[in-house]
């Protein structure tokens, strides 16, 4: 599918704001409120674009571990089908991905507690009994999430963000409540959310704008399936001389710049970044990845490039307490 010039320019300008008004939206486009109506609806129903709320679960004492892995002698394909089906029901699972490069796979969870994540691992091992898995895990330390400014003209560089933070924040049993019925019924509007749950409208948007004000509900985004428009995702594994300095604020100000930014990563793991880059040509990675070197080449080891061939899953919300039946 292609999208004519306006649906970029709507995309580009009003991804991270799923949630505003159409008045907002047209202030923020340039476009008028019966065409972006006409467009989101039409891309939501070809399944192109889904909102998503942007949770920031570090406040509440989760953190993100993400394992990317390759199954070697993995067995039979609809095994792995239905190994695949459960592992995207997880209640912790916040991400599925299909990869290329040195991984088959990625995927990962929020978790409350390291020995959370080991039962986790068990639980992939289980999945795929009999396979050798080949693995390596990554802590998130900090995710920033920025729009598609490539999309549109005069578009400004925008992000969501969460990370690790000193304070720490309470959600009630109603808050989890209402974040889990986003995240699960996006195609549904925040009237007819509320409904399911059958809290009152006045209710609902008082939880979401306190749960705002406390930063764990950052607003919601446009998830967009670039791969059905031709894009190609590619994440860019950056490793560096050691400890960085301020090497994290020089790429931080450079991927704000770029517009085929689309997430930077700040993790603990073999490599340090993970840049998000998006391209409809495959020479442009290329020109991508030696702008890198040109600009931070003497603080860089290696850029390995995964390229990214579909987001199987992409939340960024789990429930807070989970039994072990429902992992299963």
């Amino acid at each position: 599918m292609k999208l004519s010039d306006q649906e970029k320019q709507i995309l580009a300008a009003c991804e991270l704001h799923a949630d505003a008004s159409l008045d907002e939206l047209q202030e923020r486009s340039g476009v008028g409120k019966n065409s972006i109506r006409y467009a989101l609806q039409k891309l939501q129903f070809r399944g192109i674009i889904q909102r998503v709320p942007f949770v920031n679960m570090y406040p509440l004492g989760f953190t993100d571990f993400v394992v990317f892995f390759s199954l070697t002698s993995p067995g039979p394909a609809r095994d792995i089908s239905q190994a695949f089906r459960k592992l995207m029901a997880h209640p912790c699972v916040t991400w599925v991905g299909e990869l290329g490069g040195p991984y088959q796979y990625g995927v990962a969870i929020f978790s409350q507690s390291v020995s959370e994540f080991v039962v986790f691992l068990e639980f992939l091992r289980a999945l795929f009994e009999g396979a050798t898995i080949k693995k390596i895990v990554r802590i998130t330390k900090r995710f920033t999430r920025y729009n598609r400014a490539y999309l549109g003209r005069g578009v400004t560089k925008e992000h969501l963000d969460f990370g690790v933070m000193d304070r720490q924040m309470k959600c009630d049993a109603l808050d989890e409540t209402i974040l889990l019925t986003m995240t699960n019924h996006p195609a549904l509007t925040s009237r007819q959310q509320a409904k399911r749950i059958r809290l009152p409208d006045s209710t609902w948007h008082h939880r979401l704008r306190r749960l705002k004000a406390d930063g764990i509900y950052l607003g919601e985004l446009f998830s967009l399936d670039t791969g059905a428009l031709g894009y190609t995702f590619y994440n860019l594994h950056v490793y560096t001389n050691g400890l960085y300095g301020d090497l994290e604020k020089k790429i931080r100000a450079w991927a704000n710049r770029h517009p085929h930014v689309v997430h930077l990563i700040e993790c603990i793991a073999s490599w340090d970044f993970e840049i998000g880059v998006e391209v409809e040509q495959p020479q442009q990675i290329t020109q991508i990845v030696g702008e890198l070197y040109e600009q931070f080449g003497g603080d860089l080891v290696q850029i390995e490039m995964v390229p990214i061939f579909a987001n199987r899953k992409y939340i960024f919300f789990r429930p807070f307490v989970f039994t072990t039946e429902e992992a299963k």
